[in-house]
């Protein structure tokens, strides 16, 4: 159902034009008031009010009176001082594109407004790498500086800094916990209990020991299933009398693998067994 469209209400256009310069958008005016778009754009028109995104970043950072160019240069000076665009982008609550638009309206040149690691202080650059190495991921280091992730990837190759695995950020082990796991595999626990019983993961556990001079066991030298002779011969007699395997499984409480299993080693032994001299 369309919103209904107010009659011509001075109070309606003040508000509305006193909402706007505020800093709320027309959408939000319209949510607010409960009218329409286009009601809510001709009364802006109306008294002479424009739209756009750089409009609106004047209407919430810029004084009263000051035109978009001026605002622009304000903002170019700090771009010119150090501060690069995605911190602009950050404290002002806009996309970086449109900080882009502001400074390209002061004759800022494209190639100039891409971000790069030199924009950055040294003492930002430490402060980045001595983050990353307490055990923050690059993610939680670009939501509390406001730099891009790639530029941080960057910064820490500069500075000769090795990148961890994606992942939590896990401690190395400590001695204490080395002896433990040398211990345990000594006597017979296999490298998925050792990382059950210290809380740490497989490949940690793999690692530590290769590195300790162990060669791990093979998981294939677990002995398999033996099932009894007597459910044997009655598989293969159910199989002579032509029952499909996937019915002997269930009579013989057996999976349908162990019945593939017996038929195959059957016929392997009947296959190799000598024949009778006559």
């Amino acid at each position: 159902m369309p919103k209904p469209r107010p009659a011509n209400n001075p109070q309606i256009s003040d508000r509305i034009v006193a909402r706007y310069q505020a800093g709320a958008s027309v959408r939000e005016i319209c949510q607010a008031e409960g009218i329409s778009n286009s009601f809510v754009r001709k009364q802006l028109k109306r008294h002479g009010q424009s739209f756009g995104v750089l409009n609106r970043m004047l209407r919430q950072f810029g004084e009263k009176g000051q035109t978009i160019e001026s605002f622009a240069a304000q903002v170019a000076d700090r771009f010119h001082s150090g501060t690069t665009v995605d911190r602009l982008a950050t404290e002002m609550q806009v996309t970086d594109y449109a900080v882009r638009r502001l400074l390209a309206a002061v004759g800022v040149q494209r190639f100039r407004l891409r971000d790069s690691i030199h924009d950055y202080s040294a003492s930002d650059r430490k402060r980045i790498t001595r983050l990353f190495k307490s055990g923050a991921s690059v993610n939680e280091i670009t939501a509390q500086t406001g730099v891009k992730r790639q530029l941080i990837i960057r910064i820490l190759k500069e500075q000769g800094v090795p990148m961890r695995p994606p992942g939590p950020f896990c401690p190395p082990p400590t001695p204490q916990e080395v002896t433990q796991a040398v211990r345990l595999y000594e006597r017979g626990l296999t490298a998925h209990q050792v990382a059950a019983k210290l809380q740490r993961s497989f490949s940690v556990i793999c690692r530590l020991l290769k590195e300790n001079g162990f060669d791990l066991r093979s998981r294939r030298g677990i002995k398999r299933k033996e099932i009894p002779a007597t459910t044997r011969k009655l598989i293969l007699r159910l199989h002579r009398e032509g029952v499909p395997m996937r019915q002997i499984a269930p009579q013989v409480s057996v999976t349908e693998y162990y019945v593939v299993r017996t038929v195959r080693e059957d016929a392997a032994t009947r296959q190799t067994r000598p024949k009778r001299k006559k």
